[in-house]
């Protein structure tokens, strides 16, 4: 029987987690951990995007078959990718023989040959990879379980490094015109607009819950460097 304003009769159940849970259902930790989650979940599609079809920012396009005046790229089709033989050229080295393709990591390590990313970057694009199979799959653990909580560092660091890797991108565009030739952007006046997206999605996140004193259960943010 549910008692007002506290946890319900735990019966067997250790009253300390009872009450843990408890806190854990009530509406402001739910909807943070249901929100966090969605943008998390959002944002790794758009990471993944972003790292699977790097290799088409300087990839040389092929000509369609069917309209042979356009070029054609490697891209999603009704969410699977559809590659072409100028892309394959640039990631068959990183590719591991004999498994079925993965193309985020031969993408993740593509890039990291390029010195967009780290070697330990890459590590980390499987990191994000894990977690956010964990927050699909799993996701009645992150909003039940006291034990399981959502990791922000995670959160920063799918930031951090989308915003590297379309940084560098919008970079390779501006080189193809020659009226931005030598000219050297800092950071912070770079963004794609699913950049900003996902940021703004990310601040509105952070200003919500510092103006309502939130307790939601979260790990703490991490440094975005």
């Amino acid at each position: 029987m549910q008692h007002e304003g506290g946890p319900p009769d735990a019966g067997r159940v250790d009253p300390r987690i009872s009450a843990r849970m408890w806190e854990k259902l009530q509406h402001d930790s739910l909807r943070d951990v249901l929100l966090r989650a969605s943008v998390f979940v959002t944002g790794f599609e758009l990471l993944r995007h972003s790292v699977v079809l790097a290799p088409n920012a300087v990839a040389i396009g092929e000509r369609d078959e069917v309209e042979p005046h356009h070029m054609k790229f490697t891209q999603f089709v009704d969410g699977r990718l559809v590659t072409t033989k100028e892309y394959l050229r640039h990631l068959e080295p990183f590719l591991e023989p004999g498994k079925r393709p993965d193309y985020y990591l031969a993408g993740g390590r593509w890039l990291a040959s390029l010195g967009v990313i780290s070697s330990d970057e890459v590590l980390e694009l499987l990191e994000l990879r894990k977690y956010r199979n964990r927050l699909a799959h799993e996701l009645q653990r992150f909003l039940l379980d006291p034990d399981v909580d959502l990791d922000l560092r995670l959160h920063s660091r799918l930031t951090a490094l989308y915003g590297r890797i379309e940084r560098w991108r919008v970079r390779v565009d501006m080189s193809l015109y020659e009226e931005y030739a030598g000219v050297d952007l800092p950071d912070h006046e770079i963004a794609s607009g699913t950049l900003l997206v996902l940021q703004l999605l990310e601040e509105a996140l952070s200003s919500r819950e510092e103006r309502a004193g939130s307790s939601s259960p979260v790990t703490p943010r991490g440094d975005e460097t």
